[in-house]
């Protein structure tokens, strides 16, 4: 079928609206800090109200900045991780004492996440905002931080705060009820380096703010919009699960995340040491391959690799539909990951997006799944600057970038299995902790003052 007509591209399409903002429109940069304290240690709670005003919340403007300090004493030893994120290991979201959002494992979650949305040299940077010190970042690795031997390590970090107020594609009234956030602060020696000798003593964070900006509309418009009785506001969040790989696991694995969620668009797998180790220094925060996919074949009895794949949403489809086999393309990891990330916070127009970034290299990508033993070369053991990042992603979204409220699969019914295929018996037991990222609507009564979460 033909059609003669000429349509012009939107570039010459002078009819659309021109939108200006009323001029009595202010925008207030502010930040709340906690009412529970000034100095939090290690296993604490940071609880932090946010401001309660006529006005909205500008999304992606929130942020957190504080000053954390660690104590040492004898022994050299180092943050693991991104060391902005690493001591926060769970984010609570609260509206008039009810939970609107968990986020469990905010600080390996985040971290991950850092690692999938920038690169080096946007990581490089930024050092100074994530807690990275000049003798610990170089052009391929932006990893942790030195602890000095007999001294306090002090530093200072501020940091894009994810959340489900922040991840929302609308401006959040804020008059609604009384948000609050409880930070909770990890244990400490989940937040270090693996060292024969421990010797940090203590992690104190201070001058601890959530810093964002508001909006106030003139009387006319803000009325207008707060009359509106129920506000419906698309948003999104991190749930997690792990589940056990024992020592001398082989063959098929199916391993059973109990994650229930109306719209899973992405998820992710990480699989780390249960304890850290001198091979593998970083604890949670190495993620290695299960399946010695980086190994010598017939050293020690060690295979060359097997397969990954998941199952979910009402019929239990298999994702991807060929199984990732990290025997024949181990790089195919690194592209389905790029797929997976188009549906975080930054959500990328397409998969090969010029912005759509990650950062792993062919070292952290390629450490044999116990170290230094069974390994490719003679020294393979983690280090803090260059972790190990075999993270496995999949992309489950129905559309990818849909506007619509719910736009991925749902695990209601049935949770999301992992089939990991071993064909060597394992020799290091694992912790295989699942990632996904739902769609959240956060659902807003003014009539009432009441907020809630639908995912």
């Amino acid at each position: 079928m033909s059609d003669d007509k000429t349509i012009l591209p939107p570039c010459f399409n002078y009819e659309e609206r021109v939108y200006r903002i009323p001029d009595e429109t202010t925008t207030q940069s502010t930040s709340s800090v906690p009412d529970n304290g000034v100095s939090f240690g290690a296993g604490s709670i940071i609880s932090v109200p946010m401001l309660k005003q006529d006005s909205h919340l500008v999304p992606d403007s929130m942020g957190i900045k504080c000053t954390i300090a660690f104590v040492n004493g004898a022994t050299a030893n180092s943050i693991v991780g991104c060391p902005a994120l690493t001591p926060f290991s769970r984010v609570e979201c609260v509206n008039n004492g009810t939970v609107v959002e968990t986020q469990m494992g905010f600080n390996q979650v985040q971290n991950m996440v850092l690692q999938l949305t920038t690169n080096a040299a946007q990581r490089l940077g930024a050092a100074s905002a994530y807690g990275y010190n000049a003798t610990d970042i170089a052009a391929t690795d932006e990893d942790g931080r030195s602890i000095g031997v007999s001294a306090t390590t002090t530093y200072n970090v501020c940091f894009p705060f994810s959340n489900i107020l922040s991840n929302c594609n609308k401006y959040v009234p804020l008059n609604s009820g009384q948000f609050r956030f409880n930070i909770y602060v990890d244990q400490l020696t989940n937040m270090l380096g693996y060292a024969a000798a421990q010797t940090v003593t203590s992690v104190a964070i201070t001058n601890f703010e959530i810093c964002y900006e508001t909006v106030i509309l003139p009387p006319q418009e803000r009325n207008e919009l707060f009359s509106k009785p129920r506000l419906e506001i698309k948003s999104l969040t991190f749930i997690q699960s792990t589940q056990p790989i024992v020592s001398g696991s082989a063959g098929q694995q199916t391993l059973v995340f109990p994650l229930r969620a109306q719209s899973v668009k992405s998820i992710f797998l990480q699989m780390s040491p249960t304890v850290a180790s001198a091979t593998l220094v970083n604890g949670a925060f190495d993620s290695v391959d299960a399946t010695f996919g980086n190994s010598i074949a017939g050293t020690n009895g060690v295979g060359v690799g097997g397969s990954y794949q998941f199952q979910l949403g009402k019929y239990m489809q298999y994702y991807p539909n060929k199984p990732i086999n990290v025997a024949q393309n181990r790089a195919q990891v690194i592209l389905e990951l790029k797929r997976a990330a188009t549906s975080l916070a930054v959500e990328y127009s397409k998969i090969y997006d010029k912005n759509n970034d990650l950062s792993i290299t062919a070292q952290e990508l390629n450490y044999a799944t116990n170290g230094s033993t069974n390994s490719v070369t003679s020294a393979t053991a983690t280090t803090i600057q260059q972790p190990s990042k075999f993270i496995v992603g999949v992309h489950v979204e129905k559309l990818h970038n849909n506007k619509t409220m719910l736009s991925g699969i749902s695990t209601m019914s049935q949770g999301i299995n992992a089939i990991i295929n071993i064909p060597v018996a394992t020799t290091l037991a694992l912790n295989a902790t699942l990632t996904a990222v739902v769609d959240t609507v956060l659902v807003i009564d003014q009539q009432a003052g009441l907020v809630s979460a639908v995912q």
